[in-house]
């Protein structure tokens, strides 16, 4: 009778062992369903806040280009503008030579 107290007693401290060690178990699952939850929220917001700076990015080099062609065509207008300013002096100074040795 004794034998069988003691084997109910430590069936019972084996069920209570088992019972914390399934709680442990659950919690720990939860923990890692939670830091994969987590990490998948986290690499959503990467990945939003990618796609941003890749739209940013696309924006940016448009505007870049437009700039850059803008610069470019300004560039072309001085140059142009520079050849008629040169080939009016150079008429100035052909009209002047000749009034001279006219004179």
């Amino acid at each position: 009778q004794r034998r069988d107290e003691q084997l109910r007693s430590l069936h019972a401290e084996h069920q209570a062992q088992q019972s914390k060690v399934d709680a442990w178990r659950d919690r720990c699952e939860a923990a890692e369903a939670c830091a994969l939850a987590r990490g998948s929220l986290h690499r959503a917001e990467l990945a939003r806040h990618r796609a941003t700076l890749d739209e940013q990015n696309l924006a940016l080099g448009s505007a870049t280009g437009a700039l850059e062609a803008e610069r470019n065509e300004r560039r072309r207008a001085e140059l142009t503008l520079g050849a008629e300013v040169d080939a009016l002096r150079r008429g100035l100074a052909a009209e002047h030579d000749a009034a001279r040795a006219a004179v």
